[in-house]
């Protein structure tokens, strides 16, 4: 008992991996001033990977032939070492990408899995603060090619023949015709209408994925619409989790405008899986123009206001509004538990793995 003093039922080993991300969550919170996420997890995964190791040495230490004896096969030991620091740097890299909100909260339900399924294929490698800047500078300019393809696709999600209206210059296209231009996907240049049918199949749903009287593709729209409508500038009070929805009963979503509140979207849902929701002028004339400037049918604000009937201010304060990261703001996207002093500029690219000409790139926002 003297000589053999360790209690394995207290060790480390005995926590569950939510129990050692509590842990780590409470360390993490000791930032010295000015250092963020990226760099105190550094620090951390390092420590426990010299722990980690200094187990395993200290057991590769004793004579092989009493090993044997004591029933430790070596090569189970290496495949438990395998497992463990695999395990480890997993769960580094899951706690990086689980404080990228920034990012992942301007994402759509299948955008963000998509993503975030993209990441957590390149856990393999070592956790530190050179490959996750790289990761996050990566996940950055994905982003944004996110941003404006998430857009693109509900905009084309809530088109059909009822829900649009042609650009002033669309004279070829023919009602009859819907069908096999949606197929074909050549119906271009319109604009939606603000009041929209969607048709899923679940809008009022008693299966038992429903919440609150709406099934999970339903739920996954409006939400859906609420990222699209963040990323254009709308910052709308309420969440589809915040009703119950009842057969054909109006739900009213908010936002503020000039410090007053006003109706972004009314959303009815019937028993036919159908929502029929009226939007906000305004939201519907950018989401219209930045659609169609995506797609190349609008080329600047003017022909915006030609195609569109916009007015020049319209147009002008609407084109090219969806949001955009930049390499720039990197150091805000990630969390400072501690400020920095303010006589002090903090450089969180400032590392000799990156070269003279992508420190400039860093500078001057050029480089993607």
């Amino acid at each position: 008992d003297e000589t053999f003093t360790v209690d394995i039922d207290s060790s480390e080993d005995r926590f569950s991996e939510h129990e050692r991300r509590v842990r780590r969550g409470e360390r993490l919170k000791e930032l010295v001033s000015g250092q963020n996420l990226i760099e105190r997890l550094e620090e951390l995964y390092a420590e426990e990977m010299r722990s980690l190791m200094d187990n395993f040495i200290k057991l590769s230490g004793l004579n092989g032939t009493l090993l044997k004896e004591l029933g430790v096969i070596v090569e189970t030991l290496k495949a438990s070492l395998r497992l463990k620091v695999s395990g480890l740097k997993n769960s580094y890299w899951v706690e990086l990408f689980d404080n990228l909100d920034t990012i992942t909260s301007r994402l759509t339900s299948s955008s963000r899995k998509a993503l975030l399924g993209t990441l957590m294929e390149n856990t393999a490698v070592d956790y530190s603060a050179s490959n996750a800047y790289n990761i996050v500078l990566w996940a950055i300019k994905h982003a944004n090619l996110y941003y404006d393809k998430q857009l693109l696709t509900l905009y084309k999600a809530l088109s059909s023949k009822e829900n649009i209206r042609l650009y002033k210059s669309n004279t070829h296209y023919v009602e009859d015709s819907w069908r096999y231009n949606q197929y074909a996907g050549e119906l271009t240049h319109y604009a939606l209408e603000y009041r929209l049918v969607d048709h899923l199949f679940d809008a009022i749903s008693t299966d038992y994925k429903a919440e609150r009287g709406m099934g999970p593709v339903a739920r996954t729209r409006i939400e859906d619409i609420l990222t699209i409508a963040a990323n254009l500038g709308f910052q709308v009070r309420e969440s589809e989790s915040d009703f119950k929805w009842t057969a054909g009963k109006k739900n009213l979503f908010h936002m503020s405008v000039d410090g007053e509140e006003e109706v972004f979207m009314a959303v009815r849902a019937f028993k036919n899986g159908n929502l029929h929701l009226q939007f906000s002028i305004s939201f519907i004339k950018r989401f219209s123009l930045e659609a169609g400037r995506l797609n190349g049918w609008i080329r600047s604000p003017k022909e915006a206001q030609d195609e569109m009937g916009l007015d020049e201010d319209e147009a002008n304060a609407m084109f090219s509004s969806n949001f955009r990261l930049s390499p720039m703001s990197l150091g805000d996207l990630l969390p400072y538990y501690e400020a920095p002093q303010e006589d002090v500029v903090q450089d969180p690219l400032n590392s000799e793995d990156y070269s003279p000409k992508q420190k400039v790139a860093f500078g001057n926002g050029t480089l993607f």
